[in-house]
């Protein structure tokens, strides 16, 4: 039996009534934020969009500040409160450890 991700198409729609008012609220660099997060290759997050040009155009010492900055309120929509110090701790450390989507390769501390 093939593996469906219907469930998942219906978690987001589920999510995306429920949160509708305040994603109608976001700019449209941060719908297209929220977008590429829930939909992942469905939606693309395209290198001309703010959140690329401005990493690359100006020197961020501390993600986490860029992303409350840029993207808090998109992070406000979709991690829980209990978790947002979290988030950014994670956004702040995430380039000391190794990340990947699947199994292939095992994660590893140095």
């Amino acid at each position: 039996m093939p593996y469906s991700y219907d469930y998942i198409k219906e978690y987001n729609e589920k999510f995306a009534n429920t949160h509708k008012r305040e994603i109608e609220r976001l700019s449209k660099d941060e719908q297209k934020a929220l977008n590429h997060v829930m939909y992942g290759a469905d939606e693309r997050f395209d290198s001309d969009s703010k959140y690329y040009v401005e990493i690359k155009r100006q020197h961020i010492d501390v993600l986490s500040d860029f992303v409350k900055r840029e993207y808090g309120k998109v992070v406000d929509i979709l991690v829980p409160n209990e978790f947002i110090s979290d988030f950014y701790n994670a956004c702040d450390n995430m380039v000391r450890y190794q990340y990947g989507r699947s199994y292939s390769r095992r994660s590893y501390c140095t």
